[in-house]
Parts: C-alpha cells; sequence; structure tokens
C-alpha cells in the first residue's frame, strides 16, 4: 500500500506529470534552471570568500550564516509543501479517510515525495556551498564526506521541523482566511519584506560584478558580530564543526540519533492531527447565524465582472497568487532593469553597449516581456476557481463568448496596471527613455492580450499551464520578437533603430494575436460546453 501510495504521489509531481515530449521538456527546463540557480550561487559565495579572506576565520563564520539561512529558507519551503501534500485536496480527504491504508502508510508515502524535495533542496544550497567552502579552503576528502552524510541529516531535519510546523501553519491559516482584511495585511508584509531582501542580495551581486570594494558591509565591527552569531546557529554550526574533525566521533553519532529521534517524534504527533483531520475535528464549526435578505438590483454582466474581480483578486492559491505577484512585480522589474542598466554601465560592458546600443535595448525588452510572461501565467487558475459555479455559468442568459471575453478581460486589466506601473517607475528615474515607454506601453498590453488568450485556451483544453503552447508564447515567443525587431534595427538608419526595432515587436504580436483569434474563436463555445473543471 505505502509503494503505490508512494508512485502515485511521485508520478503526480511536476517532473512526472506529464506525458511524452512534455515530460522531457520539463525535466530538461527544471534542471536547466537548477543549475543556473546553483552557478549563481557558488558565483556569489566564491567572490565573497575571497573578497573576505582578509578577516582570520570569518569565512567559517560566513559559510555557517549562509548554510543557516539556506537552512531556515529550506524549513519555510518545506512548510506548504507539505500542506498541499495533505490538507489541500478536499476529496483526496474523503477518499484516504475511507481507505484501508492507515494514517501512518500515508503520511509515510507522501513523506518520502516531501524528502526527496528536502533533498533538493539541501544538495543544491547546503552541500553546494559547503563544497564551494571546502575546495576554497582547502579542506581533506574526509570533510567532504561528512558533509554529505550530514546533508542527509539535515534533509531528515527540514523534514522534520515541516511536519511539526504545518500544523500551527494550517491553523493559523483557518484562522486568517476568514478575515479578508488581516489575510492581505499579512501578504503585503510578507511581499515587503520579501522584495528587500531581493534588493539586497541583487544590489550585493552587482557590486560584485562591478568588483566594488563591500567593506562597507563587512567592517571589523561586523565582522566579530556576525562571528558570535555564527557560534549560535544550531544545527548547521554543530554540523560544520562535526565534518571539521576529520573523524566520526561520537558526537556524529549523537547527532544522527538526535535526527532520528526527532523525526519519529514529528510523525507520531503528525499522524494524531491527521486522524482527526480526516474524522473532521479540526474543522471549524460555523455558528448559526440569521440573515436578513435584500434584493440588490444589478446587470448580469456587473455580476460576472464582480465574480472574476473576486476570483482574481483571491489570495487563496497561498503568497505567491496572482494578485501578490502583480503587487510585487513594479519593484522587480525597476529591480532587475536598474541592475542590468547599472552592468552594462561598467567597464568593457559600457564599451560594448556604446558601439551597439541596440544590445542594450534588447536586454531590458527581453527582461521586462519574460517578467510580463512569469506573472500572468498565475493568473490562469481563473476557471480552475469556478468549481461548482461553472453549471451556473453554463446556464445565465449571457452567451458562452461574452461570459469569456469578461473573464479575459479582468486579469488583463489587472496585469496592464501593474505593467503600467512598473515601467513608469523606469521612465520617472531615467532608466528608460519617454521613447521607450510609450513603446512599450504598447508591446506590453498586446503581449498580455496573447499570454490571457492562450491560458484561457489551455485552461478550456483541460491542459496545464506548463504546455508546449504555453512554453512557447510565454518564454520563446519574447526571445523571437526582439530578435527578429533587432535584426530588422541593424537594416535602417541608427536614428530609426528604436522605432523598427519596437515597430517589428508590435507587428508581430499582432499577427500573432489575430492568428490565434482566427484559429480558436469557433472551438472557444465548444471547448466551453464540454469543460466540467479540474478535480481538486
Amino acid at each position: 500500500m505505502i509503494a503505490r501510495l508512494f508512485i502515485k504521489e511521485f508520478k503526480a509531481t511536476s517532473f512526472l506529470g506529464k506525458k511524452g515530449y512534455k515530460k522531457i521538456l520539463n525535466i530538461l527546463s527544471s534542471i536547466i534552471l537548477l543549475g543556473l540557480f546553483i552557478a549563481l550561487e557558488v558565483l556569489l559565495y566564491i567572490n565573497i570568500f575571497d573578497k573576505v579572506n582578509v578577516y582570520t576565520d570569518f569565512n567559517d563564520a560566513l559559510f555557517i550564516i549562509l548554510s543557516f539561512v539556506f537552512f531556515i529558507a529550506g524549513i519555510f519551503s518545506l512548510v506548504p509543501i507539505t500542506y498541499n501534500a495533505f490538507f489541500k485536496n478536499t476529496k483526496e480527504r474523503i477518499i484516504l479517510g475511507t481507505s484501508p491504508a492507515s494514517t501512518f502508510d500515508i503520511i509515510l508515502a507522501k513523506g518520502l515525495n516531501i524528502f526527496f524535495k528536502a533533498l533538493i533542496i539541501t544538495f543544491s544550497t547546503i552541500f553546494t556551498i559547503s563544497l564551494a567552502y571546502g575546495i576554497k579552503s582547502e579542506k581533506d576528502f574526509v570533510f567532504f564526506v561528512l558533509m554529505f552524510f550530514n546533508s542527509l541529516g539535515i534533509s531528515f531535519l527540514l523534514e522534520t521541523f515541516a511536519f511539526i510546523l504545518v500544523i500551527p501553519f494550517r491553523e493559523i491559516r483557518k484562522i486568517i482566511s476568514r478575515y479578508k482584511i488581516v489575510s492581505f495585511i499579512i501578504m503585503m508584509i510578507f511581499l515587503i519584506a520579501l522584495a528587500l531582501l531581493y534588493g539586497a542580495v541583487l544590489n550585493l551581486f552587482v557590486n560584485l560584478i562591478r568588483n566594488d570594494d563591500i567593506g562597507s558591509l563587512f567592517t571589523v565591527d561586523s565582522v566579530n558580530v556576525l562571528k558570535e552569531i555564527s557560534n549560535y546557529l544550531w544545527p548547521i554550526k554543530n554540523v560544520v564543526e562535526l565534518a571539521k574533525v576529520n573523524e566520526v566521533n561520537l558526537n556524529f553519532v549523537i547527532f544522527f540519533s538526535f535526527v532520528v529521534f526527532s523525526y519519529v517524534a514529528a510523525i507520531f504527533l503528525f499522524n494524531r492531527y491527521l486522524n482527526d483531520y480526516y474524522e473532521g475535528k479540526t474543522e471549524f464549526k460555523k455558528a448559526k447565524k440569521q440573515h436578513t435578505f435584500s434584493v440588490k438590483l444589478t446587470s448580469i454582466e456587473g455580476a460576472l465582472v464582480r465574480k472574476e474581480f473576486n476570483l482574481a483578486l483571491s489570495n487563496s492559491d497561498g503568497v505567491f497568487s496572482y494578485i501578490s505577484l502583480i503587487i510585487l512585480e513594479p519593484f522587480l522589474v525597476f529591480s532587475v532593469i536598474s541592475a542590468v542598466n547599472l552592468i552594462f554601465h561598467t567597464g568593457n560592458l559600457n564599451y560594448i553597449s556604446t558601439l551597439f546600443p541596440s544590445i542594450f535595448l534588447t536586454v531590458d525588452v527581453i527582461l521586462i516581456m519574460l517578467f510580463i510572461a512569469i506573472i500572468n501565467t498565475t493568473s490562469t487558475v481563473s476557471l480552475l476557481k469556478e468549481r461548482n459555479t461553472l453549471l451556473v455559468m453554463k446556464t445565465i442568459p449571457v452567451s458562452y463568448f461574452k461570459q469569456l471575453l469578461i473573464k479575459i478581460s479582468v486579469p488583463t486589466i489587472l496585469s496592464f496596471i501593474s505593467f503600467l506601473v512598473s515601467i513608469l517607475a523606469l521612465v520617472i528615474f531615467n532608466e528608460i527613455s519617454i521613447v521607450d515607454f510609450l513603446f512599450l506601453v504598447l508591446v506590453g498590453a498586446l503581449v498580455i492580450v496573447l499570454l490571457n488568450l492562450v491560458s484561457l485556451y489551455n485552461d478550456l483544453k483541460s491542459k496545464s499551464k506548463s504546455s508546449l503552447l504555453s512554453m512557447l508564447i510565454s518564454f520563446v515567443f519574447p526571445f523571437a520578437a526582439v530578435a527578429l525587431g533587432a535584426v530588422l534595427s541593424l537594416l535602417v538608419e541608427p536614428y530609426l533603430e528604436s522605432v523598427v526595432f519596437y515597430l517589428s515587436i508590435i507587428a508581430l504580436e499582432i499577427i500573432v494575436i489575430l492568428l490565434f483569434i482566427i484559429k480558436v474563436k469557433e472551438r472557444v463555445t465548444k471547448l466551453f460546453m464540454k469543460y466540467e473543471g479540474e478535480a481538486r
């Protein structure tokens, strides 16, 4: 039973949830993105290592602090993963709650998949950094072997904390979900903190690329404080000290004994909670209220628009839902574009961008289009959110085509507002010219329309957002459009380069949108009639 449940869960992961070429593309794209993350992570660490090597023993403290940050980030990542595995699918509660499988079987089967994700987190962060640290510090081979086994232990600790913390996480989530204003405030605080952290890391990366002196960050006083802090960062401090002794001693045995004991204790605690969940004991009991009914006249179309705004602004999919990302988009776009512009005005890149200004423009536009694509993929769950209201949609006296038009217009408007704020910030702070701003308004608007059209079409076909068509439009199309514009701009006089560049992209966007509308217009209504939603 455990094996069957594990295989079912494993096949349902994003790596294997597709078939044929889609599975291969999904796996390859995940491996490439992970590889790029590891390369960037090692590059940053080595640059910092070399710059702060003048401080005695500070690199040891730096390694411990960075590993501890990754450890905490791993816990925060695994808690929502654990929540989704056990509590997100409400229908699964009914199925598994009445199945012959015990809760221990369910926990072990799902826990194996969570542990697989914990391994990816640990070995792509803490173990990778330990390799760079060991090589730069010229550690013995035993250090790398011990860090490998210690990383396994850390992966178990990550899952242990996830099983323990998912209980208060779910209880707090239940309470907050009842108060939308509180939920929104908490989301905004988290997003602001995330944006500030993102900005700090990005500024550090830019300074390292520009070879700026980071002595202002690592002063003698701050180094001493960080050294002192690193002594109290359990369990990473202990793990590093264990690996540096170059032998397996009693402390190594004690560490793994603690890992096993805490993991077993967490499993038993979570098992008790999961039993109560399957029996319905952890659900809120809604108090009966006396309702006073009032009739408020409104048009059906107005009601549909209001419903779409409620769906689009719903944060039920978590912090990284659509509403969260469109709020965060202006800051992300401005931070990245300003950082790229700063890099292009540094050293040899400044010379290259002076000779070939179209390269500078090309990179900015590609990044902006990719940000639009990534953020708009989260708006494609609108049909999935309908669930039981699909039957109502199919019976009200409004044409299917008009309903779908309303459905696509709301996320389009919200996305465009966020995008407009982003490029307004860029032009106000002189990161782009007014001419670039005017052209980008149209470029971005057309991309948003195209993305939402494709997303709606994919939802109607009950296909994943990572389907081939979505991947082509979201990530291949921006590169193709910008490449076409860059090539054509080289064929005209310099003063016309930017105009031809933008007009080429706009013309290609309009052509693709028209071709797509002509192809699917007749099929949309039929697809909606057959659409029955997705299982949740």
